[in-house]
Protein backbone atom coordinates (compact mmCIF):
# COMPACT_ATOMS: atom_id res chain seq x y z
CA UNK A 1 0.00 0.00 0.00
CA UNK A 2 1.29 3.61 -0.61
CA UNK A 3 0.36 7.00 -0.51
CA UNK A 4 -2.98 7.66 -3.29
CA UNK A 5 -4.00 3.97 -3.49
CA UNK A 6 -7.43 3.60 -4.27
CA UNK A 7 -8.79 1.53 -1.73
CA UNK A 8 -11.73 0.17 -0.54
CA UNK A 9 -12.50 -0.76 3.45
CA UNK A 10 -13.65 -4.22 4.10
CA UNK A 11 -14.52 -4.11 7.42
CA UNK A 12 -17.03 -2.45 9.89
CA UNK A 13 -15.50 -1.00 13.37
CA UNK A 14 -17.56 1.30 15.54
CA UNK A 15 -14.91 3.72 14.91
CA UNK A 16 -15.56 4.03 11.11
CA UNK A 17 -19.26 4.00 11.46
CA UNK A 18 -18.85 7.22 13.64
CA UNK A 19 -17.08 9.20 10.87
CA UNK A 20 -19.75 8.00 8.58
CA UNK A 21 -18.05 5.27 6.70
CA UNK A 22 -19.08 2.00 5.97
CA UNK A 23 -17.62 -1.57 4.85
CA UNK A 24 -17.85 -0.85 0.58
CA UNK A 25 -16.59 3.03 1.14
CA UNK A 26 -13.95 4.09 -1.73
CA UNK A 27 -11.13 6.33 -0.22
CA UNK A 28 -7.92 7.34 -1.03
CA UNK A 29 -4.34 6.83 0.79
CA UNK A 30 -3.10 10.07 2.11
CA UNK A 31 -0.47 9.10 4.05
CA UNK A 32 3.01 8.14 2.86
CA UNK A 33 3.33 4.82 5.58
CA UNK A 34 1.69 3.34 7.89
CA UNK A 35 1.83 4.35 11.27
CA UNK A 36 1.69 1.33 13.85
CA UNK A 37 -0.62 -0.40 10.93
CA UNK A 38 -2.56 2.45 10.25
CA UNK A 39 -3.20 4.70 7.18
CA UNK A 40 -4.65 8.19 7.31
CA UNK A 41 -7.29 8.01 4.39
CA UNK A 42 -9.99 10.53 2.92
CA UNK A 43 -13.17 8.28 1.91
CA UNK A 44 -15.41 11.37 -0.35
CA UNK A 45 -18.89 11.05 -2.15
CA UNK A 46 -17.81 9.39 -5.68
CA UNK A 47 -19.91 12.07 -7.72
CA UNK A 48 -19.74 15.06 -6.08
CA UNK A 49 -16.04 14.56 -4.58
CA UNK A 50 -17.45 15.87 -0.96
CA UNK A 51 -15.40 14.25 1.94
CA UNK A 52 -17.16 12.00 4.35
CA UNK A 53 -14.08 11.63 6.52
CA UNK A 54 -10.28 11.94 6.41
CA UNK A 55 -9.22 9.10 9.43
CA UNK A 56 -6.91 6.70 10.71
CA UNK A 57 -8.03 2.92 9.26
CA UNK A 58 -5.66 -0.63 9.80
CA UNK A 59 -3.91 -1.83 7.21
CA UNK A 60 -6.24 -5.28 7.51
CA UNK A 61 -9.70 -3.38 6.92
CA UNK A 62 -8.38 -2.08 3.48
CA UNK A 63 -8.52 -3.49 -0.04
CA UNK A 64 -6.36 -1.91 -2.59
CA UNK A 65 -7.81 -1.39 -6.09
CA UNK A 66 -6.05 -0.06 -9.31
CA UNK A 67 -9.27 1.38 -10.89
CA UNK A 68 -12.89 1.46 -9.17
CA UNK A 69 -14.52 -1.17 -10.63
CA UNK A 70 -17.36 -0.38 -13.03
CA UNK A 71 -19.96 -2.52 -11.15
CA UNK A 72 -18.99 -0.62 -8.05
CA UNK A 73 -19.76 2.53 -9.25
CA UNK A 74 -22.75 4.14 -7.70
CA UNK A 75 -25.74 5.63 -9.40
CA UNK A 76 -25.04 9.20 -10.12
CA UNK A 77 -28.20 11.52 -7.92
CA UNK A 78 -29.76 13.64 -10.17
CA UNK A 79 -28.87 16.68 -8.11
CA UNK A 80 -24.63 15.81 -7.31
CA UNK A 81 -23.29 18.56 -9.18
CA UNK A 82 -26.34 21.44 -7.61
CA UNK A 83 -25.50 19.98 -4.19
CA UNK A 84 -21.37 19.94 -4.23
CA UNK A 85 -21.41 23.22 -6.08
CA UNK A 86 -23.87 24.63 -2.48
CA UNK A 87 -22.26 23.02 0.23
CA UNK A 88 -18.96 24.83 -1.07
CA UNK A 89 -19.92 28.01 -1.93
CA UNK A 90 -22.73 28.27 0.47
CA UNK A 91 -25.01 29.77 -1.66
CA UNK A 92 -28.57 28.22 -2.78
CA UNK A 93 -28.61 29.58 -6.26
CA UNK A 94 -27.83 27.47 -9.79
CA UNK A 95 -28.16 28.97 -13.02
CA UNK A 96 -30.99 26.78 -14.74
CA UNK A 97 -28.25 26.34 -17.41
CA UNK A 98 -25.86 24.50 -15.14
CA UNK A 99 -22.56 26.25 -14.48
CA UNK A 100 -19.47 25.91 -16.69
CA UNK A 101 -17.57 22.94 -15.96
CA UNK A 102 -20.26 20.88 -15.29
CA UNK A 103 -19.42 17.10 -14.97
CA UNK A 104 -19.90 15.84 -18.51
CA UNK A 105 -22.94 13.30 -18.86
CA UNK A 106 -21.95 9.32 -18.34
CA UNK A 107 -22.31 6.68 -21.09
Amino acid sequence: MKEYDLVELIRERPEYTREGVKAGDFGAVMSEKAIDGYWYVIFSEFHTALDIADIMVREEDLKVHEHMPKDRIPPKPENALEKALRMVSGEGYIPSGGVEGDLPEED
